[in-house]
């Protein structure tokens, strides 16, 4: 920095006086006088300091610095916590976005590893899928067949029974012809030939007996020939299920012989002691678990159902007269049924009752 130099009148520079340059004199450094006053210390983020304040409303101007430096001093400490929780929130998004990124960014042969994994997972699900599927569709063939054969087990009994019925009237016909024979001689005999009185009394009470035994007979083969089958119910919903622990109710009866079911708690009373089948299908959302079991008087499990967006399951149990069947829900199954698609069915029928076992 150049220094400028004051010249005084003085100083006589003519060429005659040349010689040494005098130094040039620096002018005494000023003093400013700093007026006295009041002293305020004040701190922030733990630095202090000291500032003079003037004399006039010292106090005020104490209490306007400290509030003034304590209120910036939490505004800092605020916004330092509200950045360290901002930062937090931050990594957390960053994880919740890249989850999968940060478990196949090591090495090649990692990726290849955790993809064989999968691709492994993959086929043993498809295979239980596939598995699955065969067993349902089992499951379906078979009681198909069992209902058909029912069925046309019901149909040949219906014809033996119109044939012993019109064999059992030509029967009685035949003998009703042959007791008119036989008392029209017996009138055409002159009375000292007929009959004692003892003898007629014996006549009457065995042909009396012949007619209650043919009427027995008839009473006994009615029941062989309807006995079976003579209790049957299809029980159906048009609602869907939602979770809950509890008895399936149902909204429609397509079927009831023997008046056993009640739809609206979904119990079957058994009518009549006997031989009863059981059939349950149901349907729930294709990724949702349906978790059902058939259960007589309340608390034996007579049959387990389960699958993944569907289950079926038949049973063929002996039950004595009043004894209960009912299907109990998982409260995580979720059944899906519509008026127009009734997936849901509980069908029962008695296949043999204890009157005709042998």
């Amino acid at each position: 920095m150049p220094h400028f130099y004051r010249y005084r009148v003085e100083d006589n520079f003519e060429p005659q006086s040349r010689g040494r340059t005098p130094a040039a004199q620096s002018p005494a450094p000023v003093r400013r006088e700093v007026a006295e006053g009041a002293v305020a210390h004040v701190s922030l983020l733990g630095c202090g300091a000291d500032l003079t304040i003037p004399e006039a409303g010292a106090e005020t101007n104490k209490r306007n610095l400290n509030y003034l430096f304590t209120q910036l001093e939490n505004t800092i400490k605020e916004l330092k916590d509200e950045n360290k929780l901002l930062r937090q929130e931050v990594e957390k998004l960053k994880d919740r976005q890249h989850p999968q990124v940060l478990q196949v960014t090591g090495g090649s042969s990692d990726n290849a590893q955790i993809e064989k994994t999968l691709t492994t997972k993959i086929e043993k699900v498809e295979v239980r899928m596939e598995e699955k599927w065969k067993e349902d569709k089992e499951t379906f063939s078979l009681v198909s067949g069992e209902i058909k054969a029912v069925s046309n087990l019901y149909k040949t009994l219906e014809t033996n029974q119109d044939l012993f019925s019109s064999t059992t009237k030509t029967e009685l016909a035949g003998l009703a012809s042959k007791l008119s024979n036989l008392k029209a001689p017996l009138e055409a005999v002159p009375i000292q030939d007929s009959l004692p009185e003892e003898g007629q009394e014996q006549l009457a009470e065995q042909v009396e007996q012949l007619k209650l035994k043919v009427d027995s007979s008839i009473s006994s083969m009615k029941s062989l020939v309807f006995a079976p089958l003579s209790v049957i119910f299809d029980a159906v919903r048009s609602e869907d299920w939602v979770g809950e622990d509890g008895w399936l109710p149902y909204t429609k009866l397509n079927i009831n012989l023997g008046d056993g079911m009640d739809m609206d708690t979904g119990r079957f009373t058994a009518p009549v002691s006997g031989v009863y089948f059981f059939v349950l299908n149901v349907y729930g959302a294709p990724r949702d678990a349906v978790v059902l079991s058939i259960r007589a008087n309340d608390f034996q499990e007579i049959a387990s159902c389960s699958g993944v967006g569907k289950a079926s399951q038949s049973v063929v149990v002996d039950l004595d007269k009043d004894d209960t069947v009912a299907v109990f829900v998982n409260d995580k199954s979720k059944l899906v049924d519509t008026d127009k698609n009734k997936f849901t069915h509980f069908l029962g029928m008695l296949l043999r009752p204890d009157t005709i076992r042998f």
